[in-house]
């Protein structure tokens, strides 16, 4: 009895463990999307400083948390993300408007869509 106690709370404490860290993932994305879709708009009125300022802020913060990510994420829809990220740079340095802002939507939209992954929904247990 006492095994199977011991296995019960184990089992108890990765659930609640689990539920927590893809709650706290599911969110954390999404104050980055937003900051992508701010600097596409900026761009797109001619505010390359805030554009550029925005993205380094975002990829800034992709960057320094990509470890905790990687434990969790398949790491080609990160890799695909990284290497956007790089594109993005370079779009600011020319101050492509149109390639700048498609790839800040795009961006956006896999940054939320990485954050649905996370999200605990009847769909995701079929």
């Amino acid at each position: 009895m006492k095994r199977f106690l011991i296995g019960a709370a184990l089992l108890s404490v990765l659930l609640l463990g689990g539920i927590l860290i893809t709650g706290k993932l599911s969110t954390q994305f999404d104050p980055m999307a937003e900051a992508l879709h701010r600097a596409g708009q900026a761009a797109g009125e001619g505010q390359w400083q805030k554009a550029r300022d925005l993205a380094r802020e975002v990829q800034r913060q992709w960057q320094q948390q990509w470890n905790p990510f990687a434990v969790v994420f398949d790491h080609e829809p990160m890799e695909q993300i990284d290497g956007q990220f790089a594109r993005l740079e370079v779009y600011a340095q020319a101050e492509n408007t149109v390639a700048f802002s498609a790839l800040c939507a795009r961006l956006s939209r896999e940054l939320s869509s990485l954050g649905e992954e996370q999200k605990i929904t009847w769909w995701n247990f079929l």
